[in-house]
């Protein structure tokens, strides 16, 4: 091989690099960590979601928070309105109708 294929080469190959090496960096997204610790269920609950979409990380702590507080409704028996509460009260009484969650959980 001759001395200017060897050249033509090697740049093409330090192009084609930096090209790359560009183009990644573009589209490269640093990880990020949202966390959120709430008080839920008697004890603290920490959501944390690793992305790099913070805003989409937040919709995704409160969903799960959310979904926290609804079982915690359902099943708390500190709560007078909750099934579980419900359950304990008068089931030895009458039927008490109950949720597919309170049941699976029963």
């Amino acid at each position: 091989m001759g001395k200017k294929l060897i050249i033509t080469i090697a740049i093409s190959a330090a192009i084609i690099f930096v090209i790359l090496l560009s183009t990644s960096l573009l589209l490269y997204r640093p990880l990020q960590s949202s966390r959120e610790i709430r008080f839920a269920l008697g004890t603290i609950c920490e959501l944390e979601i690793v992305g790099s979409e913070q805003i989409r990380a937040q919709e995704l702590i409160d969903r799960g928070f959310e979904m926290i507080d609804r079982y915690e409704s359902q099943l708390s028996i500190y709560d007078d309105d909750s099934e579980i509460n419900r359950v304990n009260k008068y089931a030895s009484m009458m039927a008490v109708p109950v949720s597919r969650t309170t049941f699976d959980v029963i």
